[in-house]
């Protein structure tokens, strides 16, 4: 066995086995990569993945409802439950919106369920203003399922929606 070899970026470990940084990496894909629903599109626009969401831009992002009413929602559903424990959401301006993304958007609260049906709510917080990023951290959490619901009569909109884990 030559030891040498276990030091070189990218090659397995002593034991044979992917190296840390490959399970973290592998890790915080697995966070980005998630099916996005909205509970409803304003004029059939606005249809959002989560390439969208994940992508650090403040011009992309998600809008999803028709009208401004509390319940809209944007929804991660993964192929599996995900574990974490902050969620980062941004403010930002996206040149069809017509509109800078703060005025009438409310408060927003992260929900997560292990079914689809059931939802629980980990926190409530103020929608991000212009071109801010927010991290909301959280007690940790695994689940397949996440929104981002409004809790008041106003839009739910974001450029950002992106799951944390724990910093490895």
């Amino acid at each position: 066995m030559h030891l040498s070899n276990s030091l070189i970026p990218g090659e397995p470990g002593l034991d044979g086995l992917p190296r840390f940084e490959e399970f973290k990496a592998l890790f915080i894909h697995a966070l980005t990569d998630y099916q996005v629903t909205e509970n409803g599109y304003y004029n059939d626009l606005y249809h959002v993945t989560s390439r969208d969401l994940t992508d650090g831009r403040k011009d992309t992002g998600g809008w999803g409802s028709k009208t401004a009413k509390a319940g809209n929602y944007i929804q991660a559903t993964y192929l599996r439950p995900v574990y974490a424990t902050s969620v980062i959401v941004a403010g930002g301006f996206i040149p069809s919106w017509g509109h800078d993304v703060r005025r009438g958007y409310g408060n927003l609260k992260l929900e997560y369920s292990t079914d689809s049906e059931n939802w629980k709510t980990i926190t409530t917080f103020p929608s991000p203003v212009l071109q801010k990023k927010v991290t909301v951290e959280f007690e940790a959490v695994t689940a397949q399922y996440w929104r981002l619901t409004s809790s008041e009569n106003k839009w739910v909109g974001t450029t950002e929606f992106a799951l944390k884990p724990l910093k490895l």
